[in-house]
């Protein structure tokens, strides 16, 4: 059954989990209890600005309102309002070229790498921020990624509200290059910086929406290979990552021929990589085949 969208939610709390995957956080429930927004489990009403599916709770499933009301918390009505394209073009304004060079040296990449991708700066705190984008011009998000974080602060933050789709390119590639999908932004730029044609996921696996996102960017840039890039971690979560995320493109893109890459073992990730003299070719020598079973 499809929503209207109720504007009027609630997030779910450890008093009231999420009565679609039981989760704790994450997902909110509107206030009257006849809908939830579940940021895990799918269903035909896809919410993209929120990164979730509307579920409708059949009457004799539903809560009272002064139940809902009491153990979960207000969620800003502006949620579903926001037009997160409109932010990033003030946050572009702010992009002026000192800016790009003292965030390029930040990262130690090229201003070059920086200026392929439609970035904007939030002035305080200093961040660099990115959008995360369903499409070529479709912004759903936005993500700052703090330069100077001090203490416990987080290096990242992520607009209320933002769904954590691709970064992708905005200037033209050259027709045919092997698609790199790398693991976050700031590998996508070095990438970039070596003359590779580069897109950026976030650091855990995809789900089939953000997948065939990067699929049609694979697909109008004509590169029929596309190696998914991940990290070294003590964990191995990079390389699981870089792994499931190979596998869902290949059963999404199966005329495709889909590689991962990992850096060399003592060295953390592919920014890392190149800032240690890695080059295109380099990158593309270490690609390996998917396993066959994982």
């Amino acid at each position: 059954m499809k929503s209207t969208r109720p504007l009027k939610y609630r997030r779910c709390t450890a008093a009231y989990p999420c009565q679609v995957c039981g989760r704790e956080k994450y997902c909110m429930v509107s206030e009257a209890g006849d809908f939830a927004l579940c940021t895990k489990e799918e269903s035909d009403d896809r919410f993209e600005k929120l990164d979730g599916w509307i579920h409708f709770i059949p009457a004799k499933d539903r809560r009272a309102r002064s139940i809902v009301n009491k153990h979960t918390t207000p969620v800003s009505n502006s949620l579903e309002l926001r037009d997160f394209t409109r932010f990033h073009q003030h946050y572009t304004r702010s992009m002026t070229p000192l800016v790009r060079i003292n965030l390029a040296n930040g990262l130690g990449l090229s201003v070059e790498a920086l200026e392929q991708f439609d970035l904007g700066y939030c002035v305080y705190p200093s961040a660099l921020v990115i959008p995360a984008m369903a499409g070529d011009h479709q912004i759903v998000g936005l993500r700052h990624r703090r330069m100077n974080p001090s203490g416990s602060v987080s290096k990242w933050h992520c607009e209320r509200g933002s769904a954590a789709y691709p970064l992708l390119r905005k200037t033209p590639v050259e027709p045919g290059m092997p698609l790199i999908i790398t693991e976050g932004p700031s590998d996508c730029f070095a990438a970039t910086a070596i003359g590779l044609s580069a897109c950026a996921k976030w650091s855990k696996p995809l789900d089939v929406l953000k997948a065939r996102v990067l699929i049609d960017y694979a697909t109008r840039v004509q590169s029929s290979m596309c190696i998914v890039a991940g990290d070294n971690d003590a964990s191995g979560g990079g390389e699981t990552s870089a792994i499931e995320s190979g596998l869902l493109i290949k059963e999404l893109m199966p005329n495709a021929q889909v590689l991962t890459v990992i850096p060399p073992r003592d060295i953390k990730d592919l920014r890392e990589w190149v800032q240690k003299g890695a080059t295109a070719a380099m990158v593309l020598a270490q690609a390996t085949e998917l396993p066959h079973k994982y």
